[in-house]
């Protein structure tokens, strides 16, 4: 994976999706919303990924795979015009966090 994908400030947050692929949490760089990358195969050469909340400052990030197949994501940051970080919990509306994903 490249850091333009998806970086961290530490290791990445990683699930697996109900088949077994990884799911990971954290942010873009450039533009520090917080990320979701999902891969389509077990190695993770294709891959998609989406950005899912703007912020002003991110830091730790992890992911949890629901029961219903969706996402949960926990990250510690300040949403952009607030000031003080704190932890936030999102819960994806569908599997791909609204991501239509690529054909495998």
């Amino acid at each position: 994976m490249s850091a333009s994908e998806l970086v961290t400030l530490s290791a990445p947050g990683l699930a697996l999706d109900p088949v077994g692929r990884p799911v990971l949490a954290g942010y873009d760089a450039a533009d520090p919303p917080v990320a979701v990358l999902f891969c389509r195969d077990d190695d993770c050469v294709g891959r998609d990924v989406t950005h899912l909340i703007p912020t002003s400052h991110v830091g730790e990030a992890d992911v949890a795979i629901g029961p219903d197949r969706r996402p949960r994501i926990v990250w510690y940051g300040t949403l952009d015009g607030r000031r003080a970080p704190t932890y936030h919990l999102l819960t994806c509306a569908d599997a791909w966090c609204g991501l239509r994903p690529s054909p495998s």
